[in-house]
């Protein structure tokens, strides 16, 4: 996660690979490789590719860009030598990518294939199907075979578990389809599946892919007038119902006692009812519920983390290994809005002293403000094993840093030496001393005076004109850093122009600078009221780009504004305004889904969301785009026939066929079928029979005014030969 947009070298096993995966000619093969001997996987999307591959099981070494969504982690890679093989391994069995490449070949004949359950194998049926894939998660498996498995099996093998299985391969004629046929108690478990989180926020259409599966939830628990008990989301705007056992009852009832609900965690298998409800199912095939204990605190409704006590985590960070979780504690060192990746500690207490449990926090993405030392935080993240410094530690992104209460100033002592002083390098801190003006125009606050112990301060203009020359006592407030001198040393200094107020506290249980909500645009829509007596909420949101947001050379404006499309129900879309133009050179393309910051607006002016009201529409005014997620899933092509929508591909890449040629002005246009385009500049070398032979090229459409036809005309920038088909 440290490596999310990054460039990486990564070196796995080839588990398996497929060209051309969305049938459209392009130069892309994806590749999934995993580190021998475990589970973990990643894919990687290549282009300018090779024509060979090297056999199945073969070492592999990737080199590119890290990207993330929702812990699915991939890479993408260009050029031959981003892919390079490292070993020859030829593979003792079939692999799943050699099935599916020639089943002919394997039709009728017993093999062994190893790959990821694509859903639970209870110990409940003798007759049950499932999807063997190449990957934990579905939307990064590159192949998926159905697997039909005959007779009970001593124990449940959830989804997501790596596995074994060895049948014979036939073709489905009814289906259409190939299957293999297996015996259940011949499943052999590589590695366990895991327990899936269930999240309020994307409801019950989601849910129902993961009927079957070992799932957890965090809500409020509530019984029923048919003397039943459901689960409610924390404003109680849907609940699901729960098949419980006596010993459940009575730890609810319990719990419950004298009040209306329970706020807890909840395990079971999620399972249709008799009466064909969704329902969370604790009494087959799971052990007893996980739970907190009564009246615990699960404070976020939102959240698809599950909440884990940090003593436990800490006590036992293995048990808890690639899980999503929420994690309370105090921070161990600061952690600033300067830097995109930073590390600290969670703390039982805030004094690391007396604290028995501490856990290594790593923080990915930059902060709106610092979070200071000692700050009691609720964290949601992943918890990491660190095969190089052999070491747990739980890593986070920047906007799920939730603050309860902010940490005070740390104090520091002329009676501790230099290295200790150290161990608060980025907090704020509170120092008494004698502040003085030194020869180079600065200051330093010493100990007692002139000649005796000092530290050098970054002072503000204030500081410069109030402090007389002959320096004065002080008790001064600011941030411990290290600066650079004018001479190319580096010196420990108090920096007060940055901390230099007292840190603000904020209540237990109020959300300091993170956002309020990770939410949906179809959610914002469908609850205008809450944004409207909460002007300026913050929220994280995941959307689709329904305009391209770059800075384009032949633009005169930087394009700023799009319309953000709800990903999973495209007619809900916000209008929205980035708060900074984007560089040069990191244009975000029409169509991508991205991961951004942004606040809730509500004006009379702004006329471009599809929620209206009688009194204005919402929008998005955005502070961050966090994460481009992925790129849109196809470039159009210029077709005549559809001249009449091309306006809505203006300033993103477009594919367009045909011959160069030059008029006798010396503009240069593409000879398509049924028009002709002109394009400005070459992105790369152009073939030397363009004149003659048509080719598919790529460029950046664009609309100018021509006074000729009194109007505007469509133009291409930036030409480059397309990926070859």
């Amino acid at each position: 996660g440290q490596h999310v947009q990054s460039i990486i070298r990564v070196e796995g096993e080839l588990v398996s690979w497929v060209a051309d995966p969305y049938d459209d000619g392009s130069d892309l093969k994806k590749l999934v490789l995993r580190t021998p001997g475990t589970s973990d996987v990643v894919t990687v999307q290549w282009r300018e590719t090779k024509d060979e591959m090297p056999p199945i099981g073969s070492i592999i070494q990737a080199t590119g860009d890290m990207s993330a969504n929702r812990g699915s982690f991939y890479m993408q890679s260009s050029g031959f030598g981003a892919v390079e093989v490292m070993r020859v391994v030829e593979a003792t069995g079939q692999s799943m990518s050699d099935v599916a490449s020639d089943p002919d070949t394997y039709t009728g004949e017993l093999i062994s294939l190893e790959g990821f359950a694509g859903s639970s194998i209870t110990n409940l049926t003798d007759y049950q199907t499932f999807t063997l894939q190449d990957h934990q998660a579905y939307g990064q498996s590159l192949h998926g075979l159905k697997v039909l498995t005959r007779g009970y099996r001593a124990d449940s093998i959830e989804s997501g578990a790596l596995i074994e299985i060895t049948g014979f391969l036939r073709f489905d004629g009814k289906q259409l389809r190939w299957m293999i046929e297996v015996q259940t108690d011949e499943i052999e478990v590589i590695h366990p599946g895991m327990i899936v989180p269930l999240a309020w926020e994307v409801g019950f259409d989601s849910w129902l892919y993961d009927v079957g599966k070992a799932v957890e939830i965090d809500g409020q628990i509530r019984s029923t007038s048919d003397g039943g008990y459901v689960i409610a989301d924390d404003q109680r705007t849907f609940d699901i119902c729960l098949i419980t056992d006596s010993e459940d009852e009575k730890s609810i009832d319990d719990s419950i006692g004298t009040a209306d609900t329970w706020t807890t965690k909840w395990t079971g298998r999620l399972s249709w009812s008799d009466t064909g409800e969704l329902c969370v199912d604790s009494t087959e095939g799971q052990d007893a519920p996980i739970t907190a204990g009564p009246g615990a605190d699960v404070p976020h409704a939102l959240s698809t983390a599950a909440v884990a006590e940090l003593d436990d985590v800490a006590g036992n960070p293995a048990a808890y290994e690639d899980r999503y979780l929420m994690v309370r504690g105090f921070l161990g060192n600061a952690i600033v809005d300067d830097s995109n990746y930073q590390t600290s500690s969670l703390q039982e207490k805030a004094d690391y002293s007396s604290s028995a449990f501490t856990l290594r926090l790593v923080v990915n993405g930059y902060l709106q403000e610092s979070i200071e030392e000692g700050s009691h935080v609720d964290v949601e993240g992943f918890v990491r094993f660190d095969t190089k410094q052999l070491r747990y530690y739980f890593e986070s992104m920047s906007y799920e840093v939730r603050v309860l209460a902010n940490g005070t100033a740390v104090k520091l002592s002329w009676a501790d030496d230099f290295e200790t002083w150290l161990y608060d390098v980025g907090s704020i801190v509170e120092m008494e001393g004698y502040a003085i003006h030194t020869g180079d125009g600065g200051m330093a606050l010493t100990k007692n005076g002139s000649d005796s112990r000092e530290i050098c301060v970054i002072p503000t203009t204030s500081d410069l004109s109030d402090i007389p020359q002959s320096g004065a006592e002080v008790t001064w407030l600011g941030r411990l850093t290290w600066s650079t001198t004018s001479e190319g040393a580096t010196m420990l200094c108090i920096d007060r122009t940055d901390g230099n107020d007292e840190p603000s506290v904020v209540q237990e249980g109020a959300l300091g600078p993170s956002p309020q909500a990770t939410t949906t645009v179809k959610q914002i829509i469908e609850n205008p009221q809450y944004y409207l007596e909460n002007p300026d909420t913050e929220v994280v949101l995941e959307g689709i780009l329904s305009q391209t947001i770059g800075t384009f050379d032949w633009e005169q404006y930087s394009s700023t504004t799009f319309n953000l499309e709800d990903i999973a129900d495209s007619k809900f879309s916000l209008y929205s305004q980035l708060d900074v133009p984007r560089a040069k050179d990191s244009t975000i393309w029409e169509d991508s889904r991205v991961l951004l910051r942004a606040t809730v607006g509500f004006q009379d002016s702004i006329d471009e969301s599809v929620f209206r009201s009688a009194k204005g529409v919402l929008y998005l005014q955005v502070s961050q785009i966090l994460e481009i997620i992925e790129g849109p899933e196809e470039t159009p092509t210029l077709i005549l026939a559809d001249i009449d929508y091309w306006y809505q591909h203006t300033s993103t890449q477009v594919l367009v066929s045909g011959k160069l040629w030059n008029d006798d002005s010396g503009r240069t246009w593409i000879n398509s079928t049924g028009f002709q385009i002109e394009y400005f500049g070459e992105n790369g070398e152009i073939p030397a029979n363009a004149n003659t032979t048509t080719h598919t090229y790529i460029g950046v459409l664009d609309q100018m005014v021509d006074t000729r036809v009194l109007g505007q005309r469509y133009v291409l920038h930036d030409i480059a030969i397309a990926p070859a088909e």
